[in-house]
Parts: structure tokens; C-alpha cells; sequence
């Protein structure tokens, strides 16, 4: 089963208003929500406590924004070395039963754990910002440049036609 899986890999602390029973039918994913909350799963290593007004009110559309730390990446992992750990992270997210995962991060990893993430039926979104960047020239000759990212809202991933 799933779950014994998750239970045998990562120790999860779920908070009692987020556990839910699920329930997997070809593919399709039926939350049975009486009683419980809606939770925004922000899996990233941008914590919440750090995002301006306009993301958090987005989010909060979603449900209760809750903070998991995107894992460390090792660069000198090959995709396949990585395999189990993608494993592991989708099971985790998958026994917090959140309502939809903003995912940010390394680029390979992101990209397998998306993919699992929406395979699995779980509403996946990322952040929209607008960069504004300033460059100025230093006293030394060198460049220094500074980005400022703007959020502007949440887009769904979505898996090709």
C-alpha cells in the first residue's frame, strides 16, 4: 500500500483538520472533506512567512497554506539516482492530501515530481512573478544586478495534449 510506504520512508505530521480519507478509482482521486479544511501545500524553499500580501491571499483561495521544504538536490545525482527520492516526495505530499501543491526547485526534480504529482490526480500550480531588475555599475568596473521578482498569480500545470 502507499501509505505503509510513506509511513516506513518519512515520519509525517499532519495536522488533525488536514487528514482525510481518500479513496483511488481508476486513476481518479474522491476526498470525502466533511469537516475538514482545504490546505495549499507550498513545497518550495521560499517559505510562506516570507511572501508579500498578494501571494498569500491567493493561496489562502486554496486553503490553509501549509510549508514543506523542497529537498536538496544533489547536482551530481543522475535522473535516474534520483527515481527514489521523487518516490518518496510524492508519497509524502500524497498523505498530506492537500487540495493543490505550488512546487518550486531544482529544475529535474521538479519536473519528475510534477509530472508523478498530476499523474496521480493532485492539482500542481506554480508562481507567476514579473521580474524588475536594476543593474548599476560599481566603482571597481564590475556589474552588480539586482532582481526583485513581483508575484502576480498561481498557474496550473498541465500535462500536454
Amino acid at each position: 500500500k502507499n501509505g505503509d510506504l510513506c509511513d516506513n520512508i518519512f515520519h509525517v505530521r499532519q495536522r488533525p483538520e488536514h487528514r482525510q480519507s481518500m479513496l483511488f478509482f481508476s486513476g481518479q482521486r474522491q476526498n470525502r472533506r466533511k469537516g475538514f479544511r482545504d490546505m495549499f501545500l507550498n513545497c518550495s524553499n521560499h517559505p510562506s512567512a516570507f511572501w508579500g500580501a498578494a501571494q498569500l491571499e491567493a493561496a489562502s483561495a486554496y486553503g490553509d497554506v501549509v510549508d514543506l521544504p523542497f529537498p536538496q538536490v544533489d547536482p551530481l545525482l543522475d535522473s535516474d539516482q534520483l527515481q527514489p527520492l521523487v518516490r518518496e516526495y510524492a508519497c509524502r505530499i500524497e498523505e498530506m492530501k492537500p487540495d493543490a501543491v505550488m512546487a518550486a526547485g531544482e529544475f529535474t526534480f521538479l519536473f519528475m515530481l510534477v509530472n508523478r504529482l498530476l499523474r496521480d490526480k493532485i492539482r500542481v500550480v506554480c508562481a507567476c512573478t514579473k521580474r524588475d531588475t536594476v543593474e548599476k555599475l560599481l566603482p571597481d568596473g564590475s556589474s552588480e544586478k539586482k532582481s526583485i521578482f513581483v508575484f502576480e498569480r498561481f498557474r496550473d500545470y498541465q500535462l500536454p495534449d
